[in-house]
């Protein structure tokens, strides 16, 4: 006869994936097909203060941001049927007052080895909240028919609405002609 404890660890997880607007990442010009080769990628996104706080992030009072990401024109082109207030400024330090969070990656030679690594940059205006080493971009991108040399390439859409408008041309013209027949007889 012999005690014996037995422990067993479940090991689980999931693959959380989370979409982000076009507008709200820059990716450097010379990027190829292949995001993870890029220089630089940057995800701009509103968050509250309160929001940030609860990232970790250890939050001034008098924290401010440049506000340009507000007047991007294909952020107001997204929003312009929605009740979100864009170009609302709002300069109380309340824990719900929204500012711009950027995340950069970016590939720099930050310790002077004359080696480029890639570091994550985490900052609201001029405050720079987190500034480390990381391994890989964690974003990824996809399109369906991919063009050389451009990040992002054509969808289903750009490739079959010319077809789909000369169909609903033709379709009109014959309806309008049909039409016209009829009211003539």
């Amino acid at each position: 006869m012999h005690d014996a404890q037995f422990r067993r660890t479940k090991k689980g997880g999931k693959v959380c994936l989370d979409p982000v607007p076009p507008e709200e990442v820059l990716v450097s010009r010379e990027t190829p097909n292949d995001l993870k080769k890029a220089r630089f990628v940057e995800h701009r996104c509103k968050k509250t203060i309160s929001q940030i706080r609860e990232m970790g992030y250890t939050v001034p009072d008098d924290l401010s941001d440049d506000e340009t990401g507000e007047y991007n024109q294909e952020r107001l082109e997204r929003l312009r049927y929605d009740d979100d207030d864009v170009g609302h400024t709002d300069d109380s330090q309340t824990p719900e007052k929204q500012v711009w969070l950027c995340e950069a990656y970016i590939y720099t030679d930050f310790d002077g080895d004359g080696i480029s690594e890639l570091r994550k940059v985490t900052k609201v205006g001029k405050h720079v909240f987190e500034n480390v080493e990381v391994d890989a971009i964690p974003f990824v991108t996809g399109t369906p028919i991919i063009m050389p040399h451009k990040l992002y390439g054509l969808s289903i859409a750009d490739v079959t609405m010319p077809i789909q408008e000369v169909k609903s041309a033709v379709t009109r013209r014959s309806w309008i002609t049909s039409t016209s027949s009829i009211t003539n007889v």
